[in-house]
């Protein structure tokens, strides 16, 4: 009886379909990666993922929003958790959240930073996800 081997891309490809786990992992680790980035972005532009302009700062210092002597809110978002089903992120300093979404009781103002999960994800942000997650298919599955 003769032995056959399969062609490597062939055993890769099995393998991906085998650990179906391993893939969703890997885009999801992108997609947090991806949310980072576009955090960033926003830091940058000094908008809200929807593109909608943060409320100016009330004492003009020459920094830019949300930016301070030590930008740990801009600079520090990471990776908390990241699963088969999805992602976790977070910034460094605990205060970004008052800023997301200030209670009554916070006087600061709203200069959100990641979509809320009441309007949903932002048609920018979905396709940089989309486009994010066919680039860990394509490398997954090409020969």
């Amino acid at each position: 009886m003769a032995e056959f081997e399969l062609p490597p891309e062939l055993e890769k490809l099995l393998s991906t379909l085998e650990h179906p786990d391993i893939l969703l992992t890997r885009v999801s680790k992108l997609l947090a990666e991806e949310s980072i980035d576009l955090i960033k972005q926003g830091f940058r532009a000094q908008t809200d993922p929807y593109g909608r302009k943060w409320k100016p700062k009330q004492a003009a210092d020459g920094r830019m929003t949300l930016s301070g002597p030590t930008s740990r809110l801009k600079g520090g978002w990471h990776r908390k958790e990241v699963t088969p089903g999805g992602f976790r992120i977070a910034p460094a300093v605990d205060y970004g959240i008052y800023h997301q979404s200030p209670g009554p009781a916070s006087k600061l103002p709203q200069r959100m930073m990641i979509p809320d999960a009441e309007k949903g994800i932002p048609a920018s942000w979905r396709r940089a996800y989309d486009e994010a997650a066919l680039e860990v298919l394509r490398q997954a599955f090409s020969p």
